[in-house]
């Protein structure tokens, strides 16, 4: 199975500045995308492994970049590591992987380039009332709760609702029709 996990603003708010536009994870959210990606592959691009402070819960990484020196932020390197963007690393991954489930966790180009092929996906919708400027914002193809008519998504189920540090979240998940 290839899964998706990300979450964006109301505006598709999705990266700043290396981080979170929101600062910090969100607790709740946090434990979702625990659960979902729980043994899982996680396949991400190098600016989000090198925003990680470590590799986490020992799950595998795998990593999409040019950079041959790409490491989290205490210094620990992927498991794998592509130089490309491509459906094909899908194969790869599943032969030297081939009894665990595939999550994209992030950047935006990535999460944008395998949505099509994903059989679900993890998203939390982060609200917040005054937006966040300077953010790296999502392409509406992706942007799935502005889109909500796309042909392989199926009405999404809300999970969790809760609400942190003055942001409102709703966590859903989309599955494949």
């Amino acid at each position: 199975m290839l899964k998706i996990a990300y979450a964006s603003g109301i505006n598709g708010e999705f990266g700043y500045l290396g981080g979170l536009p929101w600062g910090r994870p969100l607790k709740g959210d946090l434990q979702e995308f625990m659960r979902f990606t729980a043994d899982c592959v996680l396949l991400m691009g190098g600016d989000t492994f090198r925003s990680l402070s470590t590799r986490l819960r020992n799950l595998p990484h795998v990593v999409i970049s040019r950079d041959p020196e790409v490491h989290t932020i205490d210094g620990s390197q992927p498991n794998l590591q592509y130089t490309y963007l491509d459906v094909s690393i899908i194969d790869r991954i599943r032969h030297v992987y081939p009894d665990k489930d595939i999550c994209v966790i992030g950047g935006a180009s990535i999460i944008e380039y395998f949505y099509k092929y994903a059989d679900s996906v993890l998203h939390t919708l982060i609200f917040s009332t005054w937006g966040i400027e300077g953010y790296t914002p999502l392409d509406k193809e992706v942007y799935i709760d502005k889109t909500l008519t796309l042909d392989h998504v199926k009405y999404p189920i809300s999970i969790k609702r809760g609400k942190e540090r003055g942001y409102n979240y709703l966590v859903r998940i989309y599955n494949k029709c």
